[in-house]
């Protein structure tokens, strides 16, 4: 009976070290494969921001332009207003946050490093800034447009409205690049283009 029961507990010995084993094995995999793909999301974001910093970089010089030319537009007397030329030609960029929505639904943000996460977020956080304000310059231009009287107070109030609106667009696009730049510079293995 003892020879049995050696044997039936060796038999169940094997048995548990076999599925411990297994699993150990099987979570090692999971865990390798997670990491891997949290490194392909991030590559795939850095291509990403690399691609919307460069998209902004050459929206900035029209956009300070825009505002410049509004400033003075604005100081000069109401009388010769009419004599300068205003052309206020304001464009929203389409940047893309695809690769960053990748990452958050396949968990591969889990698998990057605590810093990364928030160096991240900062990215993406002053890219929303620039969209929402990009996309409120559109409502005082449009009124400032059907106004008729270029010289009336309620245009020059409008004016200062898309003045300001314009303002912090640049704003968001100035604080995006700098937080970009900083982080392509980090993290981007090919250099990426610089401020001019």
């Amino acid at each position: 009976m003892k020879k049995g029961t050696a044997r039936i507990f060796l038999e169940f010995f094997s048995i548990l070290i076999a599925v411990v084993l297994g699993m150990s094995l099987t979570e090692w995999r999971q865990t390798f494969l997670n990491h891997r793909q949290a490194k392909e999301s991030f590559q795939n974001i850095i291509e990403e921001i690399q691609d919307n910093y460069e998209e902004l970089l050459g929206d900035s010089v029209d956009v300070k332009k825009n505002v410049d030319d509004l400033e003075a537009w604005i100081r000069v007397e109401s009388d010769r207003k009419d004599t300068l030329d205003l052309s206020v030609n304001f464009r929203l960029s389409f940047m893309s946050n695809s690769a960053f929505d990748v990452a958050k639904l396949n968990q591969s943000l889990t698998f990057l490093d605590n810093e990364k996460v928030l160096e991240l977020s900062d990215v993406y956080e002053t890219q929303e800034f620039y969209e929402k304000a990009a996309g409120d310059v559109f409502d005082p231009m449009i009124a400032m447009i059907k106004m008729e009287d270029s010289n009336s107070k309620r245009y020059r109030e409008e004016l200062i409205a898309f003045r300001y609106k314009v303002g912090l667009a640049y704003s968001g696009i100035v604080t995006y690049l700098r937080v970009a730049r900083r982080f392509l510079d980090e993290y981007a293995s090919t250099s990426a283009p610089t401020e001019q």
